[in-house]
């Protein structure tokens, strides 16, 4: 639509007014850039067994938008507070993301959660989990290697931001440690 790359309309409308020094877009690089935890993913083996494979430097292009920013958990966690307070995306705009569609008046008609089967909630880039009055807005993703999810409360703001090795990071089942 702007006729610019995705990388650079997010460096310049994310990475620099969140002030996201140590996130970047690794384009065809494989090697990560600072202390890095290494990805290891579940590969099958004849006779059923599995074999662990080193993947920390698998190239992520293949995801594009969907997964091809590195970043740290200091970032992340930099860029959910500056989010919630509106220093990135402002208005109407951080309003709908803290909107949840209407729920379906069946629970056969809600789309399910990966996993647990429970109605998703999500709203425009965030999911929610409600605990006793307390809702934890977040995101989370997977990549070869990797399980990484960030969330926080809006006010006031808790948060958690983490990022484990997920050997099954693409399995069926939601990585055990995650």
């Amino acid at each position: 639509m702007t006729g610019h790359r995705h990388e650079a309309e997010v460096e310049r409308r994310v990475l620099g007014p969140a002030g996201l020094r140590y996130s970047y877009f690794p384009d065809a690089d494989t090697d990560i850039r600072g202390p890095h935890n290494d990805g290891y993913q579940e590969f099958p083996k004849a006779g059923g067994e599995v074999e662990l494979r080193d993947v920390t430097r698998w190239s992520q292009t293949e995801s594009w938008a969907a997964g091809h920013l590195t970043s740290t958990t200091t970032d992340l966690e930099r860029s959910l507070h500056r989010l919630f307070r509106g220093r990135i995306v402002r208005g109407p705009a951080l309003e709908e993301m803290f909107t949840m569609p209407r729920r379906p008046a069946h629970p056969d008609e809600a789309v399910p959660t990966f996993g647990s089967g429970w109605p998703g909630q999500y709203s425009a880039g965030r999911s929610v989990e409600h605990s006793q009055a307390i809702a934890f807005w977040g995101k989370s993703g997977s990549r070869y290697g990797y399980t990484t999810a960030v969330g926080a409360t809006r006010d006031p703001p808790r948060s958690l931001v983490y990022s484990v090795n997920a050997t099954d990071a693409k399995g069926r089942d939601l990585n055990r440690t995650a």
